[in-house]
């Protein structure tokens, strides 16, 4: 938990429109949970500084920077990446300055595990870990509550914002059939 403006929190829900988020972190208390926006462009340094009860982290695929040191002194055991293509970082860069990158399992986008053991700064993750296809709300597994999500994307009810993590015919849309590749998948039928 932490103090802000005299309210004790646990978890931050960020607001959307936010194009930089910073100042997070410093607080003596423990933030568990950080939900950040897929409006969100940029994460400043040092901004969850501090958070020792953070253990996992979501990076939406709007991001486009991190700021160095961005998440020291924190309790990280996950990382999760949405985005498809790694953040580019110098061979020198502190961007995880103060992350246990040996001991933190980093979660990648279904087809993208190469791109980041290749990249300065993802690559020296112990464990880069790719979704399986169609885990769109990254829980782990594919399911019912992935194939709604993709249900309501194409009734136009809630648009999926990660589109490739339900294509599974890799024709850049969601659409019916991979509904049903979806629903095959959730059965184990091939």
């Amino acid at each position: 938990s932490m103090w802000i403006s005299g309210v004790l929190i646990d978890s931050l829900e960020l607001c959307v429109g936010i194009s930089l988020v910073s100042g997070v972190g410093g607080h003596e208390g423990r933030v568990s949970s950080i939900d950040i926006p897929n409006s969100v462009k940029t994460i400043g340094p040092n901004t969850f500084e501090g958070c020792t009860g953070l253990a996992s982290f979501a990076i939406p695929s709007s991001v486009n920077a991190l700021g160095d040191s961005f998440l020291s002194n924190t309790s990280l055991q996950s990382i999760l990446s949405k985005r498809r293509l790694p953040i580019a970082f110098a061979e020198d860069a502190t961007t995880f300055k103060g992350v246990d990158q040996e001991n933190v399992t980093l979660y990648v986008p279904h087809g993208c595990k190469a791109a980041y053991e290749s990249a300065a700064g993802w690559k020296d993750f112990g464990s880069i870990v790719e979704m399986e296809l169609g885990d769109i709300n990254w829980d782990g597994r594919v399911d019912v509550a992935d194939l709604n999500m993709m249900v309501n994307h194409v009734l136009g009810t809630k648009p999926l914002v990660d589109l490739p993590d339900g294509d599974f015919d890799g024709d850049g849309k969601v659409d019916i059939a991979d509904i049903n590749a979806a629903i095959n998948s959730i059965l184990g039928v091939q």
